[in-house]
């Protein structure tokens, strides 16, 4: 009852702090450790559970790797300044 409030309290004071798309992500990881946790006291989910759960982490992981890949092989150089210093000089 009242540790569940405060819980609650301070877990939505302490968002505040945090940019929305991390508030996001990770709520959307929030199934992972009440899983793990009630499969540690005993108790069972169904295989539509689990799979559901594993599609979330994926999505999350391709989410949060996602981004850089359609960058060229020369953004990736470090050096493109001083190559177009070269070129003019």
């Amino acid at each position: 009852g009242l540790t569940s409030m405060g819980s609650t309290f301070f877990s939505v004071r302490s968002l505040r702090y945090v940019i929305y798309p991390i508030q996001v992500l990770a709520k959307s990881c929030k199934p992972v450790p009440v899983m793990l946790m009630g499969a540690l006291m005993g108790k069972s989910y169904p295989l539509k559970k689990y799979i559901n759960v594993v599609l979330i982490v994926l999505g999350v992981a391709l989410f949060m790797g996602g981004g850089e890949s359609h960058k060229s092989k020369s953004d990736d150089s470090g050096d493109g300044d001083a190559n177009v210093e070269e070129e003019t000089s």
